[in-house]
């Protein structure tokens, strides 16, 4: 009898057992973690909860091509991007590098593909740049030879056939309008030679550049000023929607300042526009950029220069924010940098860039000598926040990759494969059942 209590006891242990081991999904011990989202403890691979199937490869940081950089490379690159992955929390990756120049990277259950790819793909070199606004650089890009010639006139009318070739300059000069049957301000032309006008195109494509960015920012966009010297000085600035060229021609025409910048009265008519012009003017164009960027004085300030990046939120506001702490190094460039520039935010900025794009360009309002510093904008979300602390504080990738391959793998072929695994395990289970 004893043996046969002995017996119940142990099957109602096993038993006991089992059904604690079904009915906890969730349970810790140790080292040991099983979470809800398994199959009876055990973490399920790509093909039974489907994923994201990625593959990279080692490309040049300027020319984009593949290269074959040295294993001690790949295998630091593998690392790296472990350690953003696993420290994200949004899967559990499988990383492994093919060949001698490539890297798979599975993840399976993975709920936010671009998310996985953005943390994953970017170098996250981070780079501070102190940028000068409204910067005035003479135009290189036109010499004095280039200019045919500069006058007072009215725009043409493009369905008039006024236009004149000469044989000395072997270019189409646009006839001035008579003034009294002129309803448009007058405008200044400049007849550039075919090379000259080549060249000013060139001008005028970098600052319609200039201007787009300006759309997406708060700069202003690069302007030409331009300084004439005739009968009286002018000297006026123009962006690039107002310089037009003249159709089939090589003139290039600006709008006077209205009123006359440096002198009395306006330049609404032509007549006034030529006496300040006069009969042999000189032209002068400087670019003025609306910003420039450029290194530090003190030193080059990177993420290689951070001892701690982490994610937090804004104490006033509740925005999402990343907290920077730089090693000494940084510390004293960086304090250096912010002394300079504090209360310069009408002509001074920091530009702080990841990966070449710019990620934010505040104003410096107080000199920051402690070394912990926050940057925040109007596109962080907590998890861009937290994303971006995680690739600055795992470093710079030490090898820019491409994505190559990506490969969004459904769960069904392995549901289907899990499926019959259950049912050809249950009828076997019967069959023994059945003979014993």
């Amino acid at each position: 009898m004893r043996r046969y209590i002995r017996s119940l006891v142990l099957i109602l242990a096993v038993t006991t057992v089992a059904v604690l081991i079904l009915g906890f999904q969730t349970f810790s011990w140790g080292d040991f973690e099983r979470g809800d989202d398994t199959l009876l403890g055990l973490r399920l691979g790509l093909d039974l909860q489907g994923g994201v199937h990625l593959v990279y490869q080692a490309v040049d940081r300027e020319t984009g091509l593949p290269i074959v950089p040295e294993p001690s490379q790949m295998e630091a690159l593998e690392r790296s991007i472990s350690d953003r992955v696993n420290a994200s929390g949004i899967g559990e990756p499988n990383i492994q590098i093919l060949g001698n120049n490539r890297l798979l990277v599975q993840l399976p259950g993975v709920s936010d593909p671009a998310r996985a790819k953005t943390l994953i793909g970017q170098t996250a070199q981070l780079v501070f740049k102190h940028r000068e606004l409204n910067v005035a650089r003479p135009l290189e890009d036109v010499e004095a030879a280039d200019i045919v010639g500069v006058t007072a006139g009215m725009f043409p009318d493009p369905e008039a056939d006024t236009a004149t070739t000469t044989p000395e300059t072997a270019t189409t000069t646009p006839e001035v309008t008579d003034p009294a049957a002129a309803e448009e301000p007058p405008v200044l032309l400049v007849e550039f030679t075919a090379l000259g006008a080549a060249k000013f195109d060139g001008v005028v494509d970098r600052l319609l550049t200039s201007l787009s960015h300006a759309l997406t920012t708060s700069m202003t966009p690069t302007s030409l000023e331009i300084s004439v010297e005739g009968t009286q000085s002018l000297k006026f600035q123009v962006t690039a929607l107002s310089v037009q060229r003249v159709e089939g021609t090589n003139t290039f025409a600006f709008p006077f300042p209205f009123p006359a910048a440096g002198g009395d009265g306006d330049v609404g008519n032509l007549e006034t526009a030529v006496a300040l012009v006069g009969t042999e003017p000189t032209i002068e164009f400087v670019e003025v950029q609306s910003f420039v960027d450029k290194v530090p004085e003190y030193g080059n300030l990177t993420g290689d220069d951070l001892a701690r990046a982490y994610p937090d939120q804004h104490a006033h506001t509740g925005a999402p924010i990343v907290v920077l702490e730089f090693k000494s190094r940084g510390t004293k460039i960086w304090g250096q940098l912010t002394t300079d520039l504090a209360g310069k935010g009408s002509t001074d900025l920091v530009a702080i860039f990841l990966d070449d794009q710019e990620l934010i360009a505040p104003q410096v309002t107080t000199p920051i000598t402690t070394g912990t510093t926050i940057i925040q904008g109007g596109r962080f979300t907590l998890d861009f926040a937290t994303d971006l602390a995680l690739q600055l504080e795992s470093g710079a990738l030490p090898l820019t990759i491409e994505l190559l391959q990506e490969r969004d793998v459904d769960a069904i072929l392995g549901a289907d494969s899990l499926n019959k695994s259950v049912v050809a395990g249950s009828v076997g289970l019967a069959l023994v059942l059945l003979f014993m």
